[in-house]
């Protein structure tokens, strides 16, 4: 499966600001074969939010919130 990210660069600063990680490197869990993603209803009000567990690419634990969009590829 392949990904692309987007992301508001005015919320990565706030998010190394406060959690000292970019967005980049967050994302980086998406490769991490085990990762275990939920759906989050209760915080899912004006767009679907999920929570996934995974781990980055310098072996540490990440939890990130997000929403995702799938999109059809050109065949």
């Amino acid at each position: 499966m392949r990904y692309n990210f987007e992301w508001n660069q005015a919320k990565e600063r706030a998010n190394i600001r406060k959690h000292g990680i970019t967005f980049r490197k967050a994302a980086s869990i998406f490769r991490d074969p085990n990762q275990l993603s939920l759906y989050n209803a209760a915080h899912s009000g004006k767009e679907d939010r999920w929570i996934t567990l995974g781990v980055d690419d310098t072996g540490i634990l990440r939890v990130v919130v997000h929403t995702f969009e799938q999109i059809e590829e050109d065949a």
